[in-house]
């Protein structure tokens, strides 16, 4: 909510302000007012208001001694002089001491609602700009199971420095991985045509009700798991077990739940997914080359190769992999984030470890290596509804990509590519990936905790990011308010509970989060065109 001091030496016109402001349209409050400069900016300094409303002369200390003072204190919010003088040299010092607007009174109801949308305007521009330049990470981390999570994606991928896998910088709920053996699910979604006609808001539930049915499949047949979201089609999974585990027990029961987990998620969703099994490790810091062996397996089976089926490893395969994982998912964030240096960065650095193989890929090798990129490049486009031209449809393309034998060409190819969708999708990357984290970890707390009585002030002060701007920024990228989000999970939740057959409406709406078995059932209704009653009886 934003925050507006009002300092004005005339009381009636304090009060008129208080009248005409229009708070709640605004989401703003008034966190004070003061009849002089003075007492005006002891407030500014004790409340820290976004924007400051003031008079010129006043006694004791006039509105641009006061401006002074404030910027001699590095205040960072909007200041608006609202003032009966007119005076060309009180205009210029406000000018010159950066006042955001300067209204002769009196100021009508629209003057004063006009002014303030361009104040708040400029400052959500600010405060959006500030996220963008790395705040919203530092933010997210100070809330522990995001944290976690991102801890537990950079050891899979084998980011981590040695220090960071020490015992004092494991969270605290992960350190139990220390004493334990681990081998890791790769699980990739395909793009049949039943994804690719969602919405991005069914799209989105679609990933979380993938996670939610792994989830009670792993606390079912393995408790002792992890399961995190690596990008829009891809999971891993973090299957732990005693150390000294027969791995042969171990290997036909992760194939067990593996194909468990594939027939719920085509029964239940009607949707197709890649199931990939890394070898097990006795360490921690081996996770990694688990999941490089999963998602070997994961493109194999993708690529129809008859090998990839079961668990083995393909050894020609292993030649194109130099940390491919790695590789393929910072290349995927760079791309989701519209990060062009580091798109590029991230080809240019793959490539170099390519040709210090001791054995150069051979042209087919290479022309493998470019379709699974391609790849990679159309899923975290696609996540953005940002739709690449399938591979073999543009001839130029084609004819270019028939040419390479090296890893040079291969290399100048696949940055030529980037440089024309970046200058091709800027605007509209540029739209759809703006605080993608921010969003994402809202989607993935609704999804956690949908059951709970969550609000987004709640959330706001978990991330300590403005209610309002979170607001904003999830209607922006899902099309949906936060509430209106939330509902939508739980009814669909509650769909899925009423299908099921094992309890009854009051309970299946306790279980989502609705004590008020009634307002439930409207909503419901509401959304689904069905009474709770009517699932029952299907």
């Amino acid at each position: 909510m934003w925050k507006i001091a009002i300092i004005d030496d005339d009381f009636n016109a304090l009060k008129g302000m208080r009248n005409v402001i229009p708070w709640d349209e605004l989401d703003a409050q008034c966190v004070g007012e003061r009849m002089d400069g003075r007492k005006g900016l002891e407030l500014i300094r004790s409340t820290k208001p976004d924007i400051v409303l003031t008079d010129i002369y006043m006694p004791v200390m006039n509105g641009l001694d006061m401006i002074e003072q404030l910027r001699q204190d590095h205040y960072p919010g909007q200041i608006i002089i609202l003032s009966g003088y007119s005076d060309f040299d009180y205009a210029r010092r406000a000018l010159r001491l950066n006042v955001n607007d300067y209204l002769s009174k009196p100021v009508t109801i629209d003057d004063i609602r006009l002014v303030l949308e361009k104040a708040i305007q400029q400052l959500e521009e600010e405060e959006l700009q500030k996220l963008e330049h790395g705040e919203l990470q530092s933010k997210l981390m100070q809330y522990e199971p995001f944290a976690a999570k991102e801890w537990v994606k950079s050891l899979v991928l084998g980011s981590l420095q040695k220090e960071e896998i020490g015992e004092q910088s494991i969270p605290e709920s992960k350190r139990f991985w220390r004493d334990k053996s681990h081998l890791v699910l790769g699980i990739e979604l395909m793009p049949t045509e039943r994804l690719l006609k969602a919405t991005n808001t069914d799209r989105n539930l679609f990933r979380f009700a993938i996670t939610n049915i792994i989830e009670e499949l792993l606390q079912q047949d393995w408790p002792l798991s992890d399961c995190v979201q690596m990008h829009s089609t891809y999971l891993i999974v973090v299957l732990h077990t005693d150390p000294g585990s027969d791995v042969h027990t171990v290997m036909e029961k992760t194939r067990k739940l593996s194909g468990h987990i594939q027939q719920c998620i085509g029964h239940f969703l009607r949707l197709d997914v890649c199931i990939g099994i890394g070898s097990l490790k006795t360490a921690i810091e081996h996770i990694f080359e688990s999941t490089e062996e999963a998602y070997q397996e994961v493109c194999l089976q993708r690529s129809g190769n008859d090998a990839g089926r079961g668990n083995s490893f393909d050894p020609e395969w292993g030649k194109l992999t130099v940390r491919s994982a790695n590789f393929f998912w910072r290349l995927a964030d760079a791309l989701r984030m519209q990060q062009e240096e580091k798109a590029f960065a991230c080809i240019r650095e793959h490539m170099a470890q390519l040709k210090q193989l001791a054995e150069p890929l051979s042209p087919a090798q290479l022309r493998i290596l470019a379709r699974e990129v391609w790849a990679i490049i159309t899923y975290a486009l696609y996540d953005s509804e940002v739709t690449v031209e399938p591979f073999e449809q543009r001839p130029d393309h084609m004819d270019a990509f028939n040419t390479i034998t090296e890893t040079g060409q291969l290399e100048q190819w696949l940055l030529q590519e980037l440089t024309v969708i970046f200058a091709q999708t800027h605007r509209r990357l540029k739209d759809n990936f703006k605080h993608k984290q921010a969003v994402e970890f809202m989607i993935h707390y609704i999804h956690e905790n949908y059951a709970d009585d969550i609000t987004l002030d709640e959330l706001s002060a978990k991330v300590f990011i403005s209610r309002y701007y979170l607001n904003q920024l999830f209607k922006k990228a899902t099309g949906l308010t936060f509430t209106n989000y939330l509902i939508k999970v739980r009814m669909e939740k509650a769909k899925k509970l009423l299908a099921e057959g094992n309890h009854l409406i009051y309970e299946v709406a306790e279980m989502v989060g609705y004590k008020n078995v009634p307002y439930f059932s409207s909503l419901f209704k509401k959304l689904n065109g069905l009474n709770p009653s009517d699932i029952l009886k299907c």
